[in-house]
């Protein structure tokens, strides 16, 4: 198949939806380099359209203590328009007051600063929201001094996470006198419904727990080390593939009780794993051993035998710019893309993943080629012209391969944010 035809079928897509139901505003925020650049997005937030494309430039996004943007009850799309680790915000909290509204961040990083006083994590998705991360670092510390979350995913609906980094704070260390050692806190904690998530090529580390003792005359206080995911859903679903979930280690000077942090904690709730490490925390000092994997009450863990498959491209990409599709999987995997218009999530057992998308584009899926004894394809093609009139497209793609012995396995997704050459 021609290398165009990708470029033609990205074309054919939003030719047929020009009639207004997916266009997509641009706003381009840029702070200059200089202070104020959350004030600025939040404005940016508060004005932009549902369906609107951000385009984040570098600069300084840091926020005054007590606050960090926050998108409430709006279809948007926060894409890094730079180099990686250009854009690093203090916080970010995405919040539907009703289900289907589609959050896509894109290559941002969030790091709260020491005692900003947020609240529990550095990233919050809650409510109806449908979030879509990928290729985002997010990286939790001690809040109003409590150990935060790297990321807290609170009755959302269905979530999709594409290579994120994502780390839980470190308990604060005992202050003998003062105040107990604390618990570290889980990397990315999951909870509520009814949703399903699906996780692909993430890193996700639990916080180490404080030095010294978490004990109080009277109370029950823990410095254990966080989990790596902590997902706590009755009848929920996860998929996890391609991923390493490590737990924070226990800390020095704790009493035997404290324990490290196990790589995956699951309450009432139902995870396949695919190709995954999970690795408990280490023992410091005179802590006791923690499980890899730790299941409570009626969890069900399932795994996958496949090795994980995955699709990349370069986002934001602008008319006439050339660019690469990178797939990975095995040798002489066929690989096949899907276009969509927004996310999904449907559990395909047989193919051992998950299918990302909704709005799919009704033509075949596109056929990009078979991967080689590297374990990599590489793809190229050149964006083409917008219709008159759209400054901004979203497209999602999800990827397909068609293994030497057989049937077909389901790999990542990956997001693009396809621009007018003028901004």
């Amino acid at each position: 198949m021609p290398l165009r035809s990708l470029a033609v079928s990205l074309l054919t897509l939003a030719l047929v939806l020009a009639d207004g139901t997916a266009r997509c505003g641009v706003i381009v925020v840029d702070p200059a380099g200089g202070p104020g650049g959350a004030a600025l997005l939040q404005s940016a937030i508060d004005s932009a359209q549902s369906g609107d494309i951000l385009l984040l430039q570098p600069g300084d996004y840091s926020s005054a203590p007590g606050s960090h943007p926050q998108v409430v009850d709006k279809s948007l799309a926060l894409v890094l328009d730079g180099p990686p680790g250009s854009v690093v915000l203090s916080g970010l909290r995405l919040e539907a007051a009703a289900a289907g509204t589609v959050m896509l961040v894109r290559g941002l990083h969030v790091a709260p600063a020491p005692d900003m006083g947020l609240p529990s994590a550095a990233v919050e998705a809650v409510g109806g929201v449908v979030p879509w991360f990928e290729d985002c670092t997010f990286t939790a510390s001690l809040l109003g001094g409590g150990a935060a979350l790297g990321l807290s995913s609170n009755y959302c609906a269905t979530q999709t996470l594409v290579r994120c980094t994502i780390t839980g704070a470190d308990g604060a260390d005992e202050v003998p006198g003062v105040s107990p050692a604390g618990r570290g806190a889980d990397g990315a904690r999951f909870e509520g419904g009814p949703y399903a998530a699906s996780i692909h090529e993430c890193t996700m580390h639990g916080g180490r727990g404080g030095d010294g003792d978490p004990f109080v005359a009277g109370g029950t206080l823990t410095a254990d080390g966080g989990a790596g995911v902590y997902f706590y859903a009755q009848a929920n679903e996860a998929s996890i593939m391609g991923c390493h979930l490590l737990g924070g280690d226990e800390g020095d000077n704790n009493p035997a009780a404290t324990m490290p942090g196990p790589g995956l904690r699951v309450i009432l709730g139902y995870v396949n794993l695919r190709d995954t490490e999970v690795q408990a925390g280490a023992v410091n000092g005179a802590g006791t051993p923690s499980d890899d994997i730790v299941v409570q009450i009626a969890a069900t863990i399932d795994y996958y035998p496949a090795s994980t498959r995955g699709l990349s491209v370069p986002s934001p990409l602008r008319e006439g710019q050339g660019s690469q599709l990178h797939a990975h999987g095995e040798n002489g995997d066929a690989v096949w893309i899907y276009l969509g218009l927004t996310t999904g999530l449907d559990p395909v057992y047989d193919a051992q993943g998950n299918f990302v998308l909704g709005g799919v584009l009704p033509a075949a899926p596109i056929f990009l080629g078979t991967i080689g004894a590297s374990g990599l394809l590489d793809y190229a093609f050149t964006m083409p012209d917008l219709p008159s009139g759209m400054d901004g497209f979203l497209i999602y793609m999800q990827s397909v391969m068609t293994p030497v012995a057989g049937g077909y396995l389901l790999g990542s997704g990956t997001a693009l944010a396809w621009i007018d050459q003028a901004l």
